[in-house]
This record gives C-alpha cells, structure tokens and sequence, in this order.
C-alpha cells in the first residue's frame, strides 16, 4: 500500500513538472514598451549610444563620472587649434538630423519641444565664453546673408567671471543680439538643465531655462519663421575662427528629449 501511495505521489509531481515547464515555454516574452508620446529621445550612457551625429570621434567619449565613477556619461572635448566638439540628435526612425519646425503642430518634429541634460563644468582658468548648448538653426545671416538665425539660442560658459550666459542670436526680423549672465556655474558639480522652447512666426514663441529647478530665464516672442528649422545640439563650441583657448572639457548625463505632450517633470534629470 506505501508502495502505491508512493508511485501516486511521484507520478503527481512529476505532471506538475511537465505542467509548469509547459507553461514556461508557452509563456510570451513581456517586453518593455517604450511610450513615446512624450519623451521620444533620450540617453544616459550606461550603454554605447546611438543616434547622436558627432559621435564617435576622437573628442567625444563615454567615460566613467568624475563624481561616481559607477557611473557613464559622455566627455566632450575641444584640444587647442580646435573650434567644434557637438553632437546633434537624430530622427528615432532614421539617420536624419532632428529637426523641429515653426509653426509645425506634429509631435516628433513639431515646433515645441523639451530638453532635460545634466552638465558638469570643471574648472579651466582662461578668458573665453564656449557655447555648451546650442539650440538653433545650421545657418544664420552673418555668414549666410538671407538666411534667418530666427530662434538661434546658446547657453554659454563665460569663464572670466564664472558665469553661465544665455545669448540670442539676432535675426533677419530682430536686429538686436542680446547676452544674459543668468546664474553661476557650480563648477565639479552636476548641474540639472531644463529648455523648453516653441518656434512660431509670430508673437507666441516661447523659450524658458531652467537651472537646478530654478527659472533663470524666460522671454516670449517672435523665434522662427514659417517652417524654419531648428536642432539641438550640445558639447563645446568655441566659435568659428576661435580657436586660441587651451583644452576645454564638458561632461553630460541623463538627456531627454519630450514634445508638445510632455512637461517639466517628465524630462527634469534625477
């Protein structure tokens, strides 16, 4: 009788074995869904990223944090002799630039958008004021006559007074170029960027900044023209022709890129 109520058990456990690796098999694979309905690009560096024009180059890298070295983010550089070291997002589904367009109401290349990046600035002592981020058309009217830099912003290092600048292109429409010292840069520590910008031909155009939560600058106006394009871009900038300056290096983490549908908090590093 033992013997039976044995074979009973054994025979019972070993249908549940068959049963649940029946149902490992068959279970479908859950992958994670991204939602692109309002951040539809962003990196953090923890792993090779793609989609950037500029990278890889020998003055763009992936390297370990500064302040944690657990951690990944990319280093740009500008070697002395050298003026540009920037990377500029591309479309999710292509290998074009990522342009937005005034006046444009779709959500991937529309004319409203936000960014969220981390910056750490070290310490260099020289006079000289890079542009760190850059939002803004390729072309503008200095070199490009007929061309409007409509909306052709930079968040500048002013190194002379250790302040972060915010600079306004002028434009075919605006003739005055205007130069804010907005706030000081915390230099060896991550510092927590947020843009948000709308590109219209008319009044309603917007572009707001905001540093470690506080908003350091605002202004609403006229920033495009009818379907004019604008990219975004960040590294180290000197300028064309600049290049007397020694070597400049930038760090930056956690970028995320959000449309129309997307706020603050969405793209807001943590």
């Amino acid at each position: 009788m033992k013997y039976i109520q044995f074979m009973i058990i054994i025979f019972v456990n070993l249908i549940l074995l068959f049963t649940s690796c029946k149902s490992a098999v068959e279970e479908p694979i859950k992958l994670p869904t991204a939602d692109y309905s309002k951040v539809f690009l962003q990196w953090d560096f923890e792993k090779e990223p793609t989609g950037l024009l500029g990278y890889p180059s020998k003055d763009i890298q992936i390297v370990a944090d500064p302040l944690n070295p657990t951690n990944k983010v990319m280093m740009c550089s500008s070697p002395e002799g050298e003026y540009r070291t920037e990377v500029s997002p591309m479309m999710r589904k292509s290998t074009s630039l990522n342009y937005f367009h005034a006046d444009d109401s779709s959500l991937e290349t529309g004319d409203e958008f936000w960014l969220g990046i981390r910056i750490l600035k070290v310490h260099e002592d020289f006079d000289c004021n890079p542009s760190i981020v850059q939002i803004g058309p390729i072309n503008n009217p200095t070199n490009n006559p007929g061309v409007t830099s409509a909306g052709h912003y930079q968040l500048q290092w002013k190194s002379s007074y250790n302040k972060w600048r915010w600079r306004e292109f002028k434009s075919t429409f605006d003739p005055n170029e205007t130069t804010s010292d907005v706030v000081t840069v915390n230099y060896g520590s991550w510092e927590k960027f947020v843009f948000h910008c709308k590109f219209k031909s008319n009044a309603t155009g917007l572009i707001e900044v905001w540093k470690d939560g506080q908003l350091i600058y605002s202004a609403t106006r006229q920033n495009g023209t009818a379907k004019s394009q604008t990219r975004i871009v960040w590294g180290v900038y000197g300028g064309i022709g600049n290049t007397a300056h020694p070597n400049l290096v930038c760090y930056f983490d956690d970028v995320k890129i959000g449309n129309r549908n997307a706020s603050y908090n969405d793209v807001v590093p943590k």
